[in-house]
């Protein structure tokens, strides 16, 4: 009876080694080793939504010629100075990320601006055909949308910082108005398009729970009678308060400039540089 229990024990022993060779060979890792923890951050998230509020600053500068004329040039000015548009404005959007693999990324992004204004001009305007003399109480409106679809490959990878480059295709709408009721006299401009960029992104995580991030699209080029230039950025710094959950500060810009001879598009010159701070929470996987 002795001889069998230590030969029973014996064949368990060996049956424990067995399966303790069987999981390293399967795991990988080494016997009693901890699995490798994953540090939550922008680098290994998944998925992620941004909901953001910003309070940029706008500048405009615009000059709408006649269509029908393109030597009847318009009158160039700034909106905000002009025509009273506020020059700053509380704005708010949602942005999403999606990560396929382990390098490549998604993004959407969809922002709209409108504002509107009532003054009484202090210069004349000639604006596309429509001419609106001093002392005209003017009714304006302006709108821009916009659509941006990037996708970037991240060239570097690391546990705390990635680096990648791609491109960005951007929807761009811009609608102005300006309308003098007790003549009966309005004017819209209504153009859009799309545009391609060269997309870049940073993203280092300073500590376990603080990440700095940056992102930004260029373009600069002539397309037939249309000469423009497209620039916007993103700079932020994120804590992580919870594991799927951080809450950022940052500062943004957008820059457009377009000069164009061509009626179907936009007769005129425009030139829009908005920037200013934001604060955002993202909730990612």
């Amino acid at each position: 009876m002795r001889v069998s229990s230590y030969a029973l024990l014996a064949i368990a022993l060996a049956g424990c080694q067995g399966a303790v060779h069987a999981g390293e060979a399967g795991s990988g890792r080494v016997l009693l080793q901890p699995p490798k923890v994953v540090v939550p951050s922008p680098i290994t998230d998944r998925f992620a939504v941004n909901v953001s509020y910003a309070y940029p600053g706008m500048s405009t500068f615009i000059r709408y010629d006649n269509p029908n004329d393109p030597a009847d040039f318009g009158t160039p000015f700034y909106a905000e100075e002009t025509l009273g548009l506020a020059d700053r404005v509380h704005q708010g959007w949602i942005d999403m990320m999606f990560r396929i693999g382990e390098r490549h990324r998604f993004s959407a992004q969809y922002t709209q601006q409108t504002r509107t204004a009532q003054q009484q001009l202090s210069v004349p305007l000639e604006f596309g055909t429509s001419d609106f003399q001093v002392g005209d109480v003017v009714h304006s409106e302006m709108q821009h949308r916009k659509m941006d679809l990037i996708y970037t490959y991240s060239l570097l990878r690391r546990t705390t910082v990635e680096a990648g480059l791609g491109i960005g295709v951007h929807l761009i709408q811009m609608y102005g108005a300006l309308e003098q009721p007790a003549t009966f006299t309005r004017q819209d401009l209504d153009t859009a398009g799309p545009a391609a960029s060269l997309s870049g992104d940073f993203t280092w995580r300073m500590a376990r729970r603080l990440s700095l991030t940056a992102q930004g699209q260029y373009l600069d080029g002539t397309f037939g009678d249309v000469r423009g230039t497209y620039l916007a950025w993103r700079a932020n710094l994120q804590y992580r308060a919870f594991r799927n959950m951080a809450f950022g500060l940052g500062y943004s810009g957008t820059h457009y400039e377009a000069d164009s001879t061509d009626p179907d598009f936009f007769a005129g010159y425009l030139w829009i540089n908005n920037h200013g701070p934001e604060a955002f929470v993202r909730v990612s996987f």
